[in-house]
């Protein structure tokens, strides 16, 4: 299955509602989110269930100014001083440490240590690769290896040095690749088209043309898009903040007011905040083809309050099927990229007849399909598929 859930912060019994459910295909952990007893205690009952997991161990919190993460420390997993410039044997009791988490908990298929990369070029990128290298060279028999890229977006500004640095990636002799993009702006995130567009390619490179594994973290809707091109799995969780990764999660706590619950309509390819705009849809003369579910469109359109605990599941379980109708959507990438751009021409076309009809709709929605629409073209042009 496509889909798996990013774990984190106020998991309650949300993983296990979802396994019930038959929502999720697997689970990435954090050790930031749970001491070593509660992280036990879950990957115990994942494994019990066969259910495939993955560590992030996050190490990437700590190349971050002014980053932490509440548990690591309890895991081992804590890395004062952490800097481009650190040793050789520093970076490699950082990789025994990670290694050692990974089979306390008896997960084989482990994901390297790594740090954020502002730009391929940068100094941090050399050390990504060395904890990579060592990740790979330490590793026990039984051991699979996926190598962990956390990329700040404007990293996937410029083709030529990424191309230059997948030349390196492919020669290390991983698994696969767990990729995260840190974001900057707010909830659902409108791309920069030609950044997308490149992690399309970076995410086609590794896994159709190289073979490798390749799990997107930290992904929504827009992770539609890297399945297309031939990511194994997106990975998504209830929070926003497990939906766009960004370094803001790990400084120094900020709070602000609760976001509206919204609802994901499939047919649109958007969240829309469910008290208003969800509300408005319902009730149009557009509302059976935008919301063809009948429970769902007698619920917006009744009176109970869509919370919070509605929206996250709801979310999920559609994420999974968008996940699962493009995976089912064609055995080529060509195929399955062109299923989603119809897919996302069919989307606009219903929010501009809402908008014609007279609805209010925040401008983003629109905003976010035509910059995954220019994405996804320009990845099939640039890599000859289209």
């Amino acid at each position: 299955m496509t889909l798996w859930v990013q774990h984190g912060y106020g998991k309650g019994q949300k993983i296990a509602e979802l396994l019930s459910s038959g929502s999720i295909g697997g689970v990435i952990l954090s050790p930031a989110d749970e001491d070593v007893s509660a992280l036990s205690s879950t990957t115990e009952s994942l494994v019990a269930q066969a259910v495939p997991v993955l560590i992030d161990p996050q190490t990437y919190v700590w190349s971050i100014p002014g980053g932490s993460a509440r548990h690591h420390d309890s895991h081992g997993l804590e890395v004062p001083g952490f800097h481009w410039s650190i040793p050789a044997s520093d970076t490699q009791a950082v990789v025994e440490a990670v290694l050692q988490v990974n089979r306390n908990l008896g997960v084989s298929a482990i994901l390297s240590p790594t740090c954020i990369q502002r730009g391929i070029e940068d100094p941090w990128t050399p050390l990504a690769l060395q904890l990579a290298r060592t990740t790979i060279e330490l590793k026990e028999k039984d051991e699979t290896i996926l190598v962990s890229l956390v990329l700040d977006e404007a990293a996937l500004s410029n083709w030529e040095p990424i191309e230059n640095w997948l030349d390196i990636l492919t020669t290390l002799s991983a698994d696969g690749f767990y990729i995260a993009v840190s974001r900057t702006a707010s909830y659902p995130a409108t791309w920069e088209p030609s950044r997308l567009q490149n992690l399309l390619r970076v995410v086609y490179r590794l896994s159709v043309v190289n073979e490798y594994r390749v799990v997107l973290g930290y992904s929504d809707i827009d992770g539609l898009a890297s399945l297309s091109a031939g990511a194994e799995a997106i990975a998504s969780g209830w929070y926003y903040t497990l939906r766009a990764f960004s370094e803001s999660k790990w400084g120094p706590s900020s709070f602000g007011r609760q976001a509206n619950p919204r609802v994901l309509l499939a047919t649109l390819l958007s969240p829309v905040v469910a008290d208003h705009e969800g509300q408005d849809i319902a009730a149009s003369s557009m509302s059976t083809a935008v919301i063809p579910d009948d429970a769902l469109r007698a619920r917006l359109a009744g009176t109970t309050t869509w919370g919070t605990a509605d929206a996250w599941g709801q979310h999920l379980s559609e994420l999974r099927a968008l996940a699962d109708e493009i995976e089912a959507s064609g055995t080529s990438t060509p195929e399955r990229a062109q299923h989603l751009l119809t897919r996302i021409d069919s989307a606009r076309g219903h929010l501009q007849q809402l908008r014609d009809s007279g609805l209010v709709l925040d401008a983003s929605y629109t905003s976010f399909l035509n910059s995954m629409q220019s994405a996804v073209a320009g990845f099939l042009m640039e890599e000859n598929l289209s």
